[in-house]
């Protein structure tokens, strides 16, 4: 019976309805940067769109890159609202109202609702110039080779990178993430050249980046280079030096579109930490058009009614208007190189190794890399050779890619004002923007953005996690059976009682009861007395409980023979005394029941 009741978790469910504060982005994200009076107009015009890049890479709060890395390298915390490379609209769950604080505390609720999601991926394919190393590396007999200012210790027979590499190809781009030369690193760990390992993702017509006047999105390579470089040393230490091979290193890439995608999802979340547990995309997965299509838009300034012109001599104050997805991919191109736009102009050429804010550089062990092939390289468990198989590069940067765009997605988001890829229902703040124009002050056409008429509630399913008190079926069925059997052997037991015992006038549970019942019976106490313990096995002799009379006439109830040779007379029971309820049957015993 102790097992009849079990413990056991079972979910109670609750349906409720909350508003919902935001919803995909549609309009772009509105930057105001600083033109830089004093500086050549082709400067002032070039800076623009890396100040808004730089926006996003060099304030705290808004940097999301370091927290990918993280989860990818270090097994980190994803952010929450996300499964699977989506990421998912949230809500305000907080507003829930919970009816027993005890239980909320001790059993987390889920919600299951049903949202808007959005994920970014990538379609890649080889990159067939990689066999032909002539498109990306140089051999010193094939061009000049370097000035007599380094010293190549005798060297005269070596490989260098092509600053274009795959040049005059659909994958044309750098081994560095801009269009900068590689400067680092040397492996010389014990002395000599041992094996280094540089990889970076880089856009397509890397010269010119920030391609505001490109068509986004625009491709890029993801590129893993695994060789043993030469030290060098030249006039200028802290520039570095050109990376410098005495044979051909080992490369693999990739050339890959990213895509962005939306959906309807229906989602089953914590409500205290945002977790999902599970997801279920609903209807159709369309392309984000909205992700593309502003790419550094300049807009006229505006103060009150009145409208400043802009031109190319203007300098001041300036709002920019960029699509997430120009933004997403542009801070991770140009977080490598954070003096892109000046560096061009003073004709620098060479990798900036002073700042390691968002690169991997170790000139030790012989390491560069950018954030995003870092983390691939954690996912391949820092095996340099695993990288180099196409379909293994393919899936790092895939599943690296959805991961930084989810954090991309969820860094600094607010439920009442969005984020970098949320917007506020109905937000119509692009109205505020002066007309767009191009960087020389022409007018564009003023754009419109299509509404989403996203429901501002939503009806949702709250279910909670308890522990009841169950019935086991199995222990159930044999208490029933077992009861069933208790009452029927008590049935039994009740009627046979009944039916044996009914001529007994005087309970018999003590020796001297029996010694009553046989002490006047002279025929069974001769028999004793004559035959002894041989008795037992007699089979003609039979006794009985009853009324017969004794040797003194009177009659009395007791065990005595029945028939022989002084036969006792039986008689029924007398009609008054305290016996006179007794039943008058006679029971008959064998000769062990005499015996007894």
């Amino acid at each position: 019976m102790s097992a009849l009741f079990e413990r056991q978790a079972a979910n109670i469910s609750d349906h409720s309805v909350l508003e919902r504060t935001l919803e995909l982005r549609q309009i772009p994200i509105i930057n105001t940067v600083t033109t830089t009076p004093g500086r050549l107009q082709a400067v002032r015009l070039e800076l623009p769109p890396f100040k808004v890049l730089d926006s996003l890479l060099l304030d705290p709060p808004r940097s999301w890159l370091p927290g990918a890395a993280i989860q990818l390298s270090l097994n980190g915390t994803k952010p929450s609202w996300t499964h699977d490379g989506w990421s998912f609209v949230p809500l305000n769950l907080a507003s829930i109202l919970q009816p027993n604080d005890t239980i909320s505390v001790q059993s987390p609720n889920n919600v299951t609702l049903t949202t808007s999601a959005i994920r970014a991926r990538l379609e890649c394919e080889e990159v067939p110039e990689v066999a032909n190393t002539s498109t990306w590396l140089i051999r010193s007999n094939d061009t000049e080779s370097l000035d007599e200012s380094y010293d190549l210790e005798g060297l005269k027979d070596y490989y260098s990178f092509n600053r274009t590499m795959f040049y005059d190809s659909p994958s044309n781009t750098s081994a560095f993430a801009t269009d900068a030369t590689l400067a680092c690193c040397s492996n010389e760990t014990n002395g000599d050249s041992e094996t280094a390992v540089i990889g970076y993702w880089s856009p397509v017509d890397v010269e010119n980046f920030s391609n505001a006047n490109s068509q986004w999105p625009i491709p890029f390579v993801t590129k893993w280079i695994v060789g043993r470089p030469l030290t060098v040393t030249g006039p200028d230490q802290e520039d570095g030096q050109p990376l410098l091979f005495k044979d051909a290193p080992d490369l693999q890439a990739a050339r890959c579109v990213p895509i962005v995608e939306t959906a309807d999802a229906k989602v089953v979340v914590d409500q205290r930490t945002g977790t999902v547990h599970s997801y279920e995309v609903i209807g159709s997965i369309d392309p984000a058009q909205s992700a593309w299509s502003e790419v550094f838009v300049r807009h006229a300034l505006t103060y009150g009614n009145s409208t400043q012109h802009y031109d190319e001599e203007y300098d001041g104050p300036l709002n920019i208007t960029t699509s997430y997805g120009v933004l997403f991919m542009g801070s991770m191109f140009r977080a490598a190189d954070p003096t892109l736009g000046l560096r061009r102009f003073a004709g620098d050429v060479m990798e900036p190794l002073y700042d390691n804010s968002f690169v991997m550089r170790d000139r030790e062990i012989g390491m560069n890399m950018d954030l995003m092939t870092y983390s691939m390289y954690s996912l391949a468990k820092k095996d340099p050779q695993a990288l180099l198989d196409y379909a293994t590069l393919v899936a790092h940067a895939d599943q690296t890619f959805q991961t930084f765009f989810q954090h991309f997605i969820s860094h600094g988001l607010s439920l009442d004002q969005g984020g970098l890829g949320y917007q506020r229902i109905g937000d119509n703040s692009t109205d505020m923007l002066g007309a767009p124009v191009t960087r020389d002050g022409r007018a564009l056409p003023q754009r419109e953005y299509v509404e989403r008429n996203t429901n501002r509630t939503v009806e949702v399913l709250v279910s909670r996690r308890i522990q009841v008190l169950h019935l086991n079926s199995i222990a159930t069925y044999l208490s029933v059976a077992i009861i069933i059997w208790l009452v029927g052997t008590t049935a039994v037991v009740s009627c046979l009682q009944r039916k044996y015992t009914n001529p007994m006038i005087r309970d018999v549970q003590l020796i001297a009861d029996v010694l009553v019942l046989v002490a006047g019976s002279d025929q069974l106490m001769r028999l004793v007395e004559e035959r002894g313990v041989g008795l037992k096995k007699a089979n003609d002799v039979k006794a009985m409980l009853g009324w017969f009379k004794g040797r003194d006439g009177e009659g009395r109830w007791g065990i005595e023979v029945v028939g022989g040779s002084e036969a006792v007379e039986w008689v029924d029971a007398p009609k008054t005394g305290w016996h006179a309820q007794s039943c008058s049957r006679r029971r008959w015993f064998s000769h062990k029941g005499a015996k007894s």
